[in-house]
């Protein structure tokens, strides 16, 4: 519970004019949620103990849907949060991305980022110790896409 105020507190400083809805949860193990509401922007942050916070766009359709982002401590929460907040927007761009990681200069060459091949983007999210996955919305589901070799 104590990570979960401490995120409140931070927000609060950083934020004092941002409007929060708090439900606490009810056991130590139980989801604590804080509904974020800003000029242009509103979010809604899940807690969970020993998993992170879950970051939930308002849109008409995200009723039953997991969290659209999920980030395993504060501080990448918060500065995830800020831009978001100082953005009005949720996509998130390679500078961005290496910006939230505190580093600078290993961005593939190209100048143009829309033009990237697949393989350029993965190597710049496997540098950063992540993965990449690709899925598909279409109208009648959400599937993942395999970024590996295609049989026939």
């Amino acid at each position: 519970m104590m990570e979960f105020e401490n995120f409140i507190q931070t927000l609060r400083e950083k934020f004092p004019d941002l409007k929060c809805e708090i439900d606490r949860a009810e056991t130590e193990s139980g989801s604590s949620w804080v509904d974020i509401i800003s000029d242009e922007t509103r979010l809604t942050i899940e807690y969970r103990p020993h998993m992170g916070f879950g970051l939930y766009k308002e849109t008409s359709s995200n009723f039953g849907e997991g969290p659209s982002e999920v980030f395993r401590n504060r501080d990448f929460a918060i500065k995830r949060i800020e831009a978001i907040i100082k953005n009005h927007k949720f996509e998130v761009r390679l500078d961005e991305l290496q910006e939230m990681f505190g580093q600078t200069g290993d961005l593939p060459e190209n100048n143009n980022l829309s033009d990237l091949t697949v393989q350029e983007l993965v190597s710049f999210i496997e540098s950063k110790g992540g993965s990449l996955e690709i899925n598909a919305h279409f109208k009648e589901c959400d599937v993942p896409i395999s970024l590996g070799t295609i049989t026939r």
